[in-house]
């Protein structure tokens, strides 16, 4: 249709900038906040709840509108005014984070809730303007002849590659190239372009340059057999079918973030990866799956009126994945050896991007292509053509609100509670019991038969992932990250800032030494030369200064750096302060990690310390 194409352009557009907004947000947070998983956890929870607000909010009122594409365009405006006001707010945010520690110095955790809230509530403004997006313009198509289904999966499909592209050019070329403040003008210049170009297309419609809708024939031949609307599909349901679809795209929305943030996580640690690129690949793989899954659903399945049964299945095999996906996560860490071997033995910069979009297409790419059916398949069963925007607005709000709980537990609690494995499992089994339910629960067989043989399917379906979920060992990831270290494994312990080892290991002529790891990287050795180096670091600045009285150092580590700060009697006080607490947390009858004593040499020097939880 004349007009459609070009305003899928402006959506393509606008799914960039948003993307490239959220990596922005995440370096920047993860500067401000300080430990990466909550840093991106606060960015994509607030990213989908202003998503989904905005979904419902906007959603709603369009379908009273008679203008979409002029909401559509002050919509778009509005995101690049909010993101170029917000860089400005930044530095004041920041500011007041200082404030707050002075006042709640004391509280730790009660800082780092403040923090998280008040960055939560600085990106929702242009998120909420993001959400009203969707609704606005499929309602406009539906209304101009397209069917609800088949524009609901092409529009997001579009969105979506858009943010692909959005993520790969922010943490590859534009913030290298352009720096963050480059990055932040184009992404804002994005908005406004496809604000501008929305705006003149809407004049020129009310000029009279308005597209003929497409007969309502021809809508149903796209989404359904001939003489069976998708409105038909929607009212057999009733109001109670619809309303578990939605529950279930609100917990699909729950597993598939949860999911995203894990296997981020893992694969950052088998791959030893730093945020901003590990970050931008994972999310592009995640994001290109569901493009693919939307695309499948626009392709094959919409005009085959795909319903309760597909969304069922499709449920169990996200959760079939999740399991397996343990299994794959320890392989990928041969994957540089094999790259190195292919590029003639070196292992540079590209190499190591060729594994991470291997490894994370290995990991994620089949379960976001389903999790990419799912959404415009629950569309095409709960929105009606009367009132798309509405329907399409609670549907979003439903998956994105769910989405937003799926990062907060993950972030704040599974990891941290249960770690990486056990999160994993209970994740795999919330889909399965999605699929069970949803399955038993909506109408589709009238006859006893027909509902024993889906009693049998859901039963079976989720009693074979469950079944298999206690079939994998309870410490499998554990055992197999241990596995691929040499020397004997003395320390292992998991928390939300991350994976933290320490080996016992021989060296070439025979003697014993120590070895810490971070997140799969080492950071410290009790080797000679790691003895002078980290010792150094802490000699080094009083030597510098003329009259040194206190210390601060940054990460306990080893501990050496630390202890050799303590050693210069001018010193009256030495803080460190470290991120991870499971650096600190061992035995109190122990010594230190690299052989530092337990104790604290100085009267009023300190550090904190914290929980300890394992793979």
């Amino acid at each position: 249709m004349k007009g459609v194409w070009t305003v899928r352009l402006l959506f393509f557009l606008s799914g960039a900038s948003a993307l490239a907004y959220e990596v922005l947000w995440t370096k920047w947070l993860t500067r401000v906040i300080g430990v990466t998983t909550f840093s991106v956890t606060t960015v994509v929870a607030s990213f989908l709840t202003g998503l989904a607000l905005g979904a419902a909010f906007f959603g709603g009122r369009i379908d009273r509108s008679g203008r979409p594409l002029r909401l559509y365009a002050w919509l778009e405006a509005g995101v690049a005014a909010c993101s170029l006001a917000l860089h400005f707010f930044l530095p004041l945010l920041e500011s007041s984070y200082v404030s707050l520690h002075r006042h709640l110095g004391s509280a730790g955790q009660a800082v780092l809730l403040a923090r998280i809230a008040l960055s939560f509530l600085a990106l929702l403004p242009p998120t909420l303007l993001m959400g009203g997006t969707l609704p606005v313009l499929c309602r406009r198509e539906v209304a101009r002849g397209e069917g609800v289904a088949s524009s609901l999966s092409a529009l997001y499909a579009i969105n979506t590659l858009g943010g692909v592209v959005g993520t790969l050019l922010t943490g590859f070329v534009l913030i290298g190239s352009l720096g963050l403040r480059g990055t932040l003008l184009a992404a804002v210049f994005a908005n406004a372009l496809a604000g501008g170009v929305a705006l003149l297309l809407d004049a020129l419609e009310r000029r009279g340059d308005r597209e003929t809708p497409t007969p309502g024939s021809a809508v149903r031949e796209k989404e359904g057999e001939p003489g069976k609307s998708l409105a038909a599909v929607v009212a057999t349901l009733g109001p109670r079918g619809r309303a578990i679809i939605l529950a279930a795209s609100a917990l699909s929305g729950f597993a598939a973030l949860s999911f995203e943030i894990l296997w981020t996580r893992a694969l950052g640690v088998f791959l030893r990866s730093g945020i901003v690129y590990s970050f931008s690949l994972a999310l592009a793989n995640f994001l290109l799956g569901i493009v693919v899954g939307s695309w499948i659903y626009n392709t094959f399945l919409a005009a085959r009126r795909a319903g309760v049964p597909a969304f069922s299945t499709i449920q169990a095999a996200i959760g079939a994945w999740g399991l397996a996906s343990v299994l794959v996560l320890p392989r990928v860490g041969q994957l540089p050896v094999w790259v190195a071997g292919r590029l003639g033995g070196e292992y540079s910069w590209g190499g190591w991007a060729i594994v991470w979009v291997l490894s994370s297409m290995a990991v994620m790419f089949v379960p976001s292509v389903l999790m990419g059916i799912v959404f415009p398949l629950a569309g095409g069963l709960v929105v009606d053509r009367e009132r798309v925007g509405g329907g399409v607005g609670t549907l979003y709000a439903a998956n994105g609100l769910g989405s937003v709980l799926g990062a907060l537990v993950s972030g704040f609690f599974l990891i941290p509670r249960l770690g990486t494995l056990q999160s994993l499992r209970a994740n795999s089994l919330l889909c399965a019991a999605l699929g069970a339910a949803a399955l038993l629960a909506l109408p589709g067989t009238a006859s006893a038969r027909g509902f024993r043989r889906r009693k049998v399917i859901a039963f079976g379906g989720a009693g074979a992932v469950t079944l298999a979920s206690f079939l994998i060992p309870a410490d499998l990831l554990r055992e197999r990250i241990i596995a691929s270290r040499p020397g004997t494994n003395l320390y292992f312990a998991e928390g939300a800032t991350g994976l933290v080892e320490v080996y016992d290991r021989i060296g070439a002529a025979g003697n014993h030494y120590l070895k810490l790891y971070f997140n799969g990287t080492s950071y410290a050795g009790s080797t000679q030369s790691g003895r002078r180096y980290h010792k150094l670091l802490g000699h080094l600045p009083a030597l510098l200064h003329p009259d040194p009285r206190t210390g601060l150092v940054i990460g306990f580590g080893s501990g050496m750096t630390f202890g050799a700060m303590l050693l210069d009697p001018r010193i009256e006080r030495v803080d460190c302060v470290e991120l991870s607490p499971e650096v600190l947390e061992r035995p109190p009858s122990s010594p230190g990690i690299m052989g530092m004593p337990r104790s604290i040499p100085k009267e009023g020097s300190s550090w904190e310390t914290g929980g300890n939880t394992s793979w």
